[in-house]
């Protein structure tokens, strides 16, 4: 072979050479960074997130998404910043980004976003400094249909103290089930008791009274929460139909164990469905230490006017403090228990309480009826809008088990 070749095969050789080699290296692709999650903004609503991606090797990203519900439902995240609204206020958000890059590689990147609580201003009570709050329920997770479980259990009907304190007594004529009671999912949000008139028993549930043709809903915070002292004030549309027996009110934390009258009882609203235009209210206390029912004493308040508590909306509340309570109906004062005033010696007001909603159904067997006798209507509402607790005269506490 003469030089001639020689010098052409080398050239040729190097110059292969130098083809391959870019090609080798263009053929290893290089997977981009994870994304990187930067400044939030939250409101009363909403969100607003900020992220960057890898700016190097944005060539290799195919899409990015996201999800506000831990990846349950996942959206395409077309640009940064992401802007999310209509979101429940208060309530946390598990957010997550995830990247995947044309080589199939998928990163993700998670943070947790609280969009703000409503702003909850103290109301005014005459003769009382209304201070900060202390809890509350909303009644408003967007969407939701179940109660809070850390705050709330539905009850069935039941005898035991440690349910609800016993439930279904006063021969009523209601199956409670856990099912009546609902949120209806909206922004504004409320805890609904559904009351509906039966012809067959359900499945579940007991009927502890002399005949039961309704089924309704009862739900409280005992064992979960309870209150000692503060304002306490919910905003409630009552049932409308006779038969109906509302209430919002409170047993004492130690009806479990030392019983019903004397762990006592608050009734911060009671009303019947035959009288839609009277509000009442009770404290119910024993002359001994324990034990049921010779011992029972109770007090009550009551108002009468034109306003018809079915119709609309109206709030329920309660002042107390040590040894006094003071009930009262958008505002107004209609009932004033002070210890040493009552039937007894004995003021069992000043220990922790646990509260309760439902709407019983008053017997319908011909014996006296609290709410009447049934007007023939098949289902009723009682509406709960939220409930607060705030400190009143810088007393207040509330305790989560």
């Amino acid at each position: 072979m003469n030089a001639s070749v020689k010098q052409i095969i080398l050239a040729t050789a190097v110059s292969l050479a130098l083809l391959t080699q870019p090609l080798a290296a263009s053929a290893k692709v290089q997977n981009p960074a994870k994304p990187v999650i930067g400044s939030v903004k939250v409101t009363e609503t909403g969100f607003t997130l900020n992220y960057k991606t890898d700016s190097k090797n944005a060539s290799q990203i195919k899409r990015l998404d996201y999800s506000i519900n831990g990846g349950a439902k996942w959206l395409r995240a077309l640009r940064s910043p992401i802007k999310v609204a209509g979101l429940s206020s208060g309530v946390s958000y598990a957010f997550q980004l995830k990247q995947t890059a044309k080589s199939g590689a998928v990163t993700k990147v998670a943070k947790t976003v609280k969009i703000l609580g409503t702003l909850i201003e103290s109301p005014k009570l005459t003769g009382f400094t209304v201070g900060k709050l202390l809890w509350s329920d909303e009644f408003n997770q967007k969407g939701q249909t179940k109660l809070d479980s850390a705050s709330w259990t539905s009850r069935f009907c039941g005898g035991e103290g440690s349910n609800g304190g016993g439930t279904c007594y006063n021969n009523e004529s209601q199956y409670y089930l856990p099912s009546a009671n609902t949120l209806d999912g909206s922004a504004e949000g409320n805890a609904v008791i559904t009351t509906r008139h039966i012809t067959t028993p359900p499945a579940f549930g007991s009927c502890f009274g002399s005949t039961c043709a309704f089924t309704s809903g009862r739900f409280d915070t005992q064992g979960k929460v309870a209150f000692q002292y503060g304002y306490i004030e919910t905003r409630m549309k009552m049932p409308s139909g006779s038969g109906n027996w509302p209430a919002f009110w409170m047993l004492g934390d130690t009806s479990a164990t030392l019983g019903w009258p004397a762990s006592g009882e608050i009734d911060i609203a009671e009303q019947g469905g035959d009288r839609p235009t009277r509000n009442s209210g009770a404290v119910h206390y024993s002359t001994t230490s324990s034990g049921c029912c010779d011992n029972h004493r109770y007090d009550f308040g009551e108002s009468f006017g034109d306003t018809d508590y079915s119709a609309d909306y109206h709030n329920y509340s309660m002042a107390w403090l040590p040894n006094e309570i003071r009930l009262y109906v958008d505002g107004d004062l209609f009932f004033t228990s002070i210890a040493g005033q009552t039937q007894s010696n004995i003021w069992p007001f000043n220990n922790p309480f646990f509260l309760i909603f439902d709407n019983a159904v008053g017997p319908q067997d011909g014996s006296a009826a609290f709410g009447g006798e049934w007007s023939g209507w098949s289902e009723s509402k009682t509406k709960i809008d939220w409930v607060r607790v705030f400190q009143l005269n810088s007393k207040g506490v509330v305790t989560k088990h």
